[in-house]
């Protein structure tokens, strides 16, 4: 591992104790609204409404956005979410706004079926010349509340930095605090590269009769 901007000499070791813990929680957290955040970034503050490709590509990217802001409060995320007491009270209605609008527009596609209507176009005479479905989708990219999630992660992830680097600071601390043979014994940070493929669907075990 090439340590660039340390000095001469300097290694890296693992550390295990709750604020470890801790510090990787909130790295996962940053990491995730960072990306967040540059996907916001390149979607412009006029973004096109017509059928160019370009179009797609702001709506999918005001999509993921969404979903990855959201699910960083979700109660049933892996790691232990984050809490919406960093947030004013505008701010966590803002908040509830945009889950509901993940729910209801992206996650779960409410609209794609109570924005979809089944139509018939009659003839002067009275005879169905054709049948015909009208279709009635809003993106979220074109909704108002896109700038308020902007605003939103600027805001939380400027919060994760600032614990993250306060976290940081504390394990710094308590191991220098620690004596010095204790440091010198550090194990050395390795990485285990496991071969097995975790997005393998989960076999149900089958009943013995």
């Amino acid at each position: 591992m090439v340590l660039d901007g340390y000095p001469d000499g300097a290694t890296v070791h693992g550390i295990d104790s709750p604020e470890a813990k801790e510090l990787r929680r909130l790295a996962v957290f940053m990491g995730e609204l960072q990306i967040v955040e540059r996907w916001l970034s390149l979607i412009p503050s006029d973004a096109p409404q017509d059928t160019s490709d370009q179009t797609f590509v702001f709506a999918g990217l005001a999509d993921a956005a969404l979903l990855a802001f959201c699910r960083c409060f979700d109660l049933n995320h892996a790691l232990r979410p984050l809490k919406k007491k960093m947030l004013s009270l505008e701010q966590r209605d803002e908040l509830e706004r945009l889950q509901s609008i993940r729910n209801k527009l992206v996650a779960h596609d409410d609209q794609l079926f109570n924005g979809v209507f089944s139509l018939i176009v009659r003839s002067a005479d009275l005879t169905a010349i054709e049948a015909v479905s009208l279709n009635l989708l809003t993106p979220f990219v074109a909704l108002p509340e896109l700038k308020a999630l902007r605003a939103l992660t600027q805001f939380v992830l400027e919060w994760v930095k600032q614990e993250h680097w306060r976290v940081a600071s504390e394990i710094v601390q308590a191991f220098d605090a620690m004596p010095a043979a204790y440091r010198a014994a550090a194990p050395p940070f390795t990485i285990n590269v496991q071969s097995k493929d975790h997005f393998a669907p989960k076999k149900e075990r089958r009943r013995q009769k």
